[in-house]
């Protein structure tokens, strides 16, 4: 007689955390291989962790063990160095994320937040370039003045998938939701943030059919808990957004998240009891260089690499050459950039008073303008910098009173959360005022700074009164090594300083 895998309320479920499968247990009869927030192709770190083609070769690998669903929790058309450089008369905006996640066999995905950094047309475009599925549960397109689902290829997204197994004469049905967080904010795309009511309203539509629900989801990890919390028939929530690997325990509900960039992957073998139940075990699998590469992804990767290079070569840098070794983190996530002072924005600052052989007092920087949301450590290359502020642009010097500098630095420091809050270099705040170079900041004293060409034009947020000064300085300029007034060759100039001073 034919029988099927329990309702999602009477499913068990076992996960062991970070330990791999002893060759005594029994062969999986289902791998999930699980990414989130990969921005980049190639492999990162000098090439020493990352790269799709080497979990193109892990995912044929676990294919010799059961079938493989491949997922990726949302966060890999934007942002990238590549997207924001021109092909074919366009900006390549993803596409070279959709081919490489097509030749890796990549089954599905939900959005993440930067997949709204897109202009529509060209997020539209991407959906449609690919040959996975999206499933956007509470995610909808608003065009012409209606909420609707998002299509591909003339079809709507669909708000659950289920994904039928055979096995023998049963059946293992696992029923996929996709949950993204509100955090870009367009006029295109419409959140539904009532998690449970959608969830709800999906799994009622799939109760003639016995199933396991999974979550794969774009969340930061207080949301995931409390999607948890709210949703217990969900035994494991695959999750993104965080770029750490971790494991959390919520009740009888396990959140598991990756490394971002594919530094790291999760697989989660599910094996069917017996007793209708379904036991699943989790790793961590770091991607690494003893990895090797699966020869078609990587032919994809290069082809792209190559398209690259050419557009970086042609605007005059050497993506390859080494800037500095450093043992600190350069942590560009924004998560931390847009919360708080951090090692990466003081260094930016820094190397804008360097480019300068003038006395300056200050600087101060727009997180927003660093696009890395990932970390770097290690060896740094010029790559490295042009991915961190893929818009560059120049600098810009001023002057203006104490009175007024604490109005930029409070309107920055209340800006927190978003690309207004300010990175800064020689300030000190105190709870009630601000130290400049150690010296009570004085409301009548002239104060001289460096902003970048955006922030100049008044154009973020809460900081428009930088429009109103005088500014000193324009792409003409050549500072300090004959360094190009761009923000990535100032940084990448103070960075081979500080190599130099070893």
């Amino acid at each position: 007689m034919r029988t099927t895998y329990a309702a999602a309320a009477l499913l068990s479920l076992s996960i062991l955390w970070g330990c791999t499968t002893t060759e005594s247990q029994e062969k999986a009869d289902l791998i999930i291989l699980q990414m989130n927030d990969v921005y980049e192709i190639a492999p990162l770190e000098g090439g020493k962790v990352g790269g799709l083609a080497r979990v193109a070769t892990l995912k044929q690998q676990l294919e010799s063990e059961a079938p493989v669903i491949t997922i990726l929790s949302g966060d890999f058309l934007s942002p990238s160095l590549t997207g924001t450089l021109e092909y074919e008369g366009k900006k390549i905006a993803g596409r070279q994320m959709v081919e490489s996640l097509n030749a890796l066999g990549l089954d599905y995905v939900t959005f993440g937040n930067h997949e709204f950094d897109l202009k529509e047309p060209d997020l539209l475009a991407r959906i449609d370039e690919s040959d996975f599925t999206w499933i956007s549960t509470n995610t909808f397109h608003v065009t012409h003045g209606d909420t609707l689902p998002f299509t591909q290829k003339g079809a709507p997204l669909p708000r659950s998938v289920v994904h039928s197994i055979p096995l023998g004469e049963d059946t293992l049905r696992l029923a996929f939701i996709g949950i993204c967080l509100p955090f870009t904010l367009k006029p295109f795309v419409y959140y539904n943030t009532e998690y449970r009511q959608v969830v709800s309203q999906e799994l009622a539509k799939l109760n003639d059919q016995p199933h396991i629900p999974l979550a794969i989801t774009h969340l930061n990890i207080a949301d995931d808990e409390r999607f948890a919390q709210n949703n217990p028939e969900f035994p494991l929530i695959m999750g993104g957004h965080d770029h750490d690997s971790m494991r959390v325990a919520v009740n009888d509900s396990y959140i598991i998240k990756a490394d971002a960039n594919a530094k790291s992957v999760a697989v989660h073998r599910l094996w069917y009891q017996e007793d209708g139940t379904v036991e699943i075990k989790t790793d961590i699998i770091p991607i690494t260089n003893q990895l090797a590469e699966e020869p078609e992804v990587l032919a994809v990767i290069n082809k792209w690499q190559g398209i690259a290079d050419a557009a970086m070569l042609k605007m005059g840098y050497n993506p390859t050459e080494v800037l500095i070794h450093t043992d600190s983190v350069l942590d560009g996530r924004e998560s931390i950039i847009r919360n708080e002072p951090s090692y990466l924005g003081t260094l930016t600052c820094d190397a804008m008073l360097y480019a300068d052989t003038s006395f300056t007092d200050l600087a101060v920087f727009n997180s927003g303008s660093i696009r890395l949301d990932d970390q770097i450590e290690g060896t740094v290359t010029m790559y490295d910098v042009l991915r961190t502020y893929p818009y560059g642009g120049p600098i810009k010097r001023t002057t203006m009173t104490g009175a007024d500098l604490q109005i930029v630095l409070n309107n920055g420091r209340a800006n927190k959360g978003s690309g207004g809050y300010l990175q800064t270099t020689q300030v000190q705040y105190t709870g009630s005022t601000y130290l400049i170079r150690g010296d009570t900041l004085e409301p009548d004293k002239e104060y001289s700074l460096f902003v970048t060409d955006y922030m100049s034009g008044g154009k973020e947020s809460n900081l428009e009164i930088l429009k109103d000064f005088t500014y000193q300085y324009d792409t003409a300029t050549v500072f300090r090594n004959a360094t190009k007034n761009d923000l990535r060759d100032v940084v990448a100039s103070y960075m081979k300083y500080l190599e130099s001073e070893k």
